[in-house]
């Protein structure tokens, strides 16, 4: 070895020897970056814990026991509850036992089983080597990165074809037969409008009985609520199922051909008010009953 290659050599070796000892794998990129550009400062980090539910075999539990949506709400809550309560002791024990980590800063979440500190890079380091950390990410303010400004999108004809099915090549599926036929759309959001001219001609309402098509929580006590007629307590709701079921009508929004206009829709509403948050994404009962129900959730 000559004298270049053996000065390289002593140049990489801390290099290699400190990756050796960092699962970046388990670092977000963006923490990544921010530890490099300044080692030492302070990072405020979420560390998502590997103890993490089974939910597919959770649901299918459910579907087997014919488990009511307010069953599994309460189910799902407490298994949430005891795999935190079980896993992130450990975890915080040892937090509070290393001298980079601002322990007023530790703060337990059991929804996501995840854990927040401030702390500095060689503790973010020695936690992506622990078997129980599945990510460790950035806490921090969303940061505008790029501005675009585009002209506005073309007109649409009533019963015409919008951009976005040309898109995502929803022409060729109907082509093949692929029009949503015989098939139920389900979708939890803030409810659905049964009268809009896009949407009212595929309301699964129209053919069977109020509680087989609308199912709502009361969002003071998160039980089924004794209401059966289908409506919007907000607007969003009326907007998402026209993605996919809506038909051509002469005038106003949403009145385009959908992806699957052949399709019919079931909606559900969950306890929404102007200061409530959404309901939790809880199966309802009907999207069980009925045959041929595909469920659509939406944000």
């Amino acid at each position: 070895m000559n004298r270049t290659s053996t000065l390289f050599f002593l140049l990489l070796l801390p290099f290699f020897l400190s990756s050796q000892n960092v699962n970046y794998t388990v670092i977000s990129k963006k923490l990544a970056e921010r530890m490099a550009e300044a080692p030492q400062a302070w990072q405020s980090v979420n560390i998502v814990l590997a103890a993490q539910p089974d939910y597919e075999q959770s649901e299918r539990n459910f579907d087997a026991a014919g488990a009511t949506a307010s069953e599994r709400a309460r189910s799902v809550v407490f298994a949430l509850r005891a795999m935190a309560q079980q896993s992130q002791p450990a975890l915080i024990d040892w937090l509070r036992q290393q001298p980079g980590v601002q322990p007023e800063t530790i703060r337990g979440y059991w929804v996501a089983n995840a854990v927040f500190a401030t702390v500095k890079k060689e503790v973010v380091e020695n936690l992506s080597l622990r078997s129980d950390v599945m990510w460790i990410g950035l806490n921090g303010p969303l940061a505008k990165t790029k501005v675009e400004v585009t002209a506005p999108p073309p007109g649409w004809t009533p019963g015409g074809r919008e951009k976005g099915l040309e898109v995502i090549n929803a022409p060729a599926l109907w082509a093949m037969g692929y029009t949503g036929y015989g098939r139920v759309a389900f979708t939890n959001d803030t409810g659905v409008d049964p009268t809009h001219p896009a949407i009212a001609g595929k309301y699964l309402g129209l053919y069977r009985s109020g509680p087989q098509t609308w199912f709502e929580l009361d969002p003071a006590t998160l039980e089924p609520a004794e209401v059966y007629q289908a409506h919007d307590c907000g607007s969003h709701g009326t907007t998402t199922p026209s993605a996919w079921p809506s038909t051509p009508c002469g005038s106003g929004l949403l009145c385009s051909v959908a992806s699957a206009p052949k399709t019919t829709w079931l909606p559900f509403n969950g306890p929404w008010t102007p200061t409530a948050t959404p309901t939790p994404r809880t199966t309802s009962p009907m999207s069980s009953t009925i045959p041929g129900t595909i469920p659509i959730w939406t944000p």
